[in-house]
């Protein structure tokens, strides 16, 4: 027994993490600090959009992250699956990708505009429904490519690190939303923070893309060559990801139509205080 015990101590002092548990400490890390920052982002809109404009916010964004989940039709997974298992199949599976988000990011804005048009309330001006689109269906899933890409090559620390991307420059736009929110009229301020997020965006896809670029050394290029295949393969994760934002966001979207959005406001921000429970499974499953 005694010498049981010796072996399990020693076995523990030479313990060495193996690469699943350096990914999970990774991602876990990286969400973990971008939970940080979303919640400072979150303080600073609960308080300067006001609940009304913040519940329009929560409802607008949630149903363009849940069309966004149809941008690309899942072929960066596919990316990420091949490249794992050959990283000399990278750039052919990168060109593939990109010509799915050329083909399906316009269709889906436009899927977009018409489930506003019936399930958001009037009062919501277009010029946020329009900039958060753009923001969720066109610009954010470029980060996410890249961060399948990194992850295709087991690159934990730089997809941990693009985890964190999108929040930094959001977080530099609600500082800057900060002081002018409150000088434009009430109607505007959504509208103001909507073209914030969207430049922040652009922002975030532009640094994932030039990283990329650097550290895989590979560039934006557009691969036809069985690309129908690929999305044949590829839209059952578009699918999955969908149904999974439908299943955590659809009830925004229905407290905005069918209640207020004040009532919307005040749900979303208990919500959000949740969210944070999820970090180190969710890092567990993006290492794995």
């Amino acid at each position: 027994m005694i010498h049981q015990i010796g072996d399990a101590i020693s076995r523990l002092i030479d313990y060495r993490p193996g690469r699943l548990a350096k990914g999970t400490l990774a991602m876990t890390t990286g969400m973990g600090v971008r939970i940080i920052g979303q919640a400072v982002v979150f303080v600073i809109l609960a308080r300067s959009l006001g609940v009304d404009a913040f519940g329009a916010y929560v409802a607008v964004l949630a149903l363009a992250m849940t069309v966004g989940n149809f941008s690309g039709l899942g072929v960066s997974m596919l990316m990420l699956q091949d490249t794992a298992r050959d990283t000399s199949a990278f750039s052919d599976s990168w060109g593939r990708a990109w010509a799915a988000w050329l083909v399906s990011s316009p269709l889906c804005f436009g899927i977009y505009l018409l489930l506003a048009y019936f399930l958001l309330p009037r009062v919501i001006r277009g010029s946020a429904i329009w900039c958060f689109g753009l923001a969720e269906i066109i610009a954010s899933p470029l980060v996410l490519y890249a961060l399948h890409a990194y992850q295709g090559h087991e690159h934990m620390n730089r997809a941990a690190r693009l985890v964190i991307v999108p929040v930094v420059p959001r977080l530099m736009a609600a500082l800057v939303f900060l002081p002018l929110g409150p000088k434009v009229g009430e109607p505007s301020r959504l509208s103001l923070w909507a073209l914030l997020y969207l430049a922040a965006t652009i922002c975030a896809a532009t640094y994932a893309l030039i990283q990329v670029r650097r550290d895989l050394g590979t560039h934006v290029s557009v691969r036809w060559d069985r690309l129908g295949r690929s999305i044949r393969q590829g839209w059952p994760f578009s699918a999955g990801g969908a149904a999974y934002k439908v299943y955590v966001d659809i009830d925004k979207v229905m407290l905005a139509r069918l209640s207020t959005l004040e009532v919307t406001g005040a749900y979303s921000g208990a919500y959000r205080v949740l969210d944070m429970t999820d970090v180190p499974l969710a890092s567990f499953f993006s290492a794995a």
